[in-house]
């Protein structure tokens, strides 16, 4: 994520199974466990996805594809 708009996401990122964050150059990595990868998780990226890459799993990557295709064809 964007270093310049990870603080944003401080106090929600607790609810959504926040691990640890390694802080970079010019951003931050930072790591969750969450069992909801399907629904809440992804869809709480997708409000600062502009600032930010899933970098794994694979499945998360094809479920934000997923909705952001639907919300294409509507």
């Amino acid at each position: 994520m964007d270093k310049s708009v990870a603080r944003y996401i401080q106090s929600g990122r607790k609810h959504h199974g926040f691990v640890s964050e390694k802080v970079k150059e010019n951003h931050v990595e930072m790591l969750f466990m969450t069992s909801d990868s399907e629904n809440w998780f992804p869809r709480w990226y997708l409000t600062f996805c502009d600032y930010a890459e899933i970098l794994e799993p694979e499945s998360l990557k094809l479920r934000i594809k997923g909705i952001l295709k639907k919300a294409d064809e509507i």
